[in-house]
Order: structure tokens, then C-alpha cells, then sequence
């Protein structure tokens, strides 16, 4: 453990100071809803809706996520997905030249019979995305995490 955190100390400085590391702003995550895909009387199908926006000149591969959604009356539930998904790059630098990209991460649960269309719901959860070069080298090699970026949001189901 400590030799690989001197390897990437190491790499970390060597890189940088070569020009070899381009600073990754972390992307923006915004809950856009939840909506309902199928519901039987036993179970449901819905679908966490997520916008996210890169402001780097590099795309964002996204790896996975984690996410728990509360929904009134019926429970707590928490999954992973592997969202499949690469943000586009942004175009410029400024808030209105983010690469924009919907996420959609599925959820399957039991219901008891409770309806969900107008149901209030609570999401939070993590998406962990892959910066892009050397730091997505250094990070692989070493084992170390990805990066993540946070989302939470509340509101009602369509």
C-alpha cells in the first residue's frame, strides 16, 4: 500500500510538472426526475432521469454508480448500475458550453400495490466517471478509486 501511493505520488509530481496532466473540473449532476416505465400490481419499473454536464475539453466515460431512491409509502430501495454512457466534452470554457448527457439508471422493485404515478420520491447517489490520459492510467494501475460526482433530488413520479 505504501509503495503504491509513492508510485503514485511520484507519477502524480513527475507528470505535472512535465505539463503532462490536464486539471479535470468534475462534472455537474442534476436529478431531472423519475419516471415510471411499467407497474403491475406487484411491482414497478421506474427509471432515474440525470442530466450531466462536462466542462472539460475531454468526454467523460462514465464507470458506474450507485444510487438509493425513497419513494412515500412504499420504501427505500439502493442499487448499481454501470451507466454505459461517455459525456461529451464541453466546447468552450463558461457555463453555457457544458457537454450534456441524459442518464438513465433503472430500478425494479415490489410495490405491495401502491401506485407510484404521483408518488413524492427522494434520489441521491454517486456517478464515478473516468478522467481522461494519465490520470485515468495512474488511477487504473493503482487501484485507486474513480473520481465521483454527487446528485440528490426530490420531487413526484410520472
Amino acid at each position: 500500500m505504501l509503495k503504491r501511493c509513492a508510485v503514485l505520488i511520484f507519477t502524480v509530481f513527475a507528470l505535472g510538472c512535465h505539463g503532462g496532466l490536464e486539471q479535470v473540473v468534475p462534472p455537474r449532476a442534476t436529478v431531472v426526475g423519475v419516471e415510471l416505465i411499467e407497474q403491475t400490481r406487484d411491482g414497478a419499473r421506474v427509471e432515474v432521469v440525470i442530466g450531466v454536464g462536462n466542462p472539460n475539453r475531454a468526454a467523460l466515460p462514465l464507470a458506474w454508480s450507485r444510487y438509493t431512491l425513497a419513494v412515500d409509502g412504499v420504501g427505500e430501495f439502493t442499487f448499481s448500475d454501470d451507466p454505459n454512457r461517455t459525456v461529451p466534452a464541453g466546447q468552450n470554457k463558461g457555463a453555457n458550453s457544458l457537454g450534456w448527457q441524459k442518464v438513465r439508471l433503472p430500478l425494479a422493485f415490489a410495490t405491495n400495490g401502491a401506485s407510484l404515478r404521483g408518488a413524492r420520491f427522494d434520489v441521491r447517489g454517486d456517478l464515478h466517471y473516468q478522467p481522461p490520459g494519465e490520470i485515468r492510467k495512474i488511477l487504473i494501475n493503482t487501484k485507486t478509486d474513480l473520481p465521483s460526482v454527487r446528485f440528490d433530488g426530490q420531487g413526484v413520479i410520472q
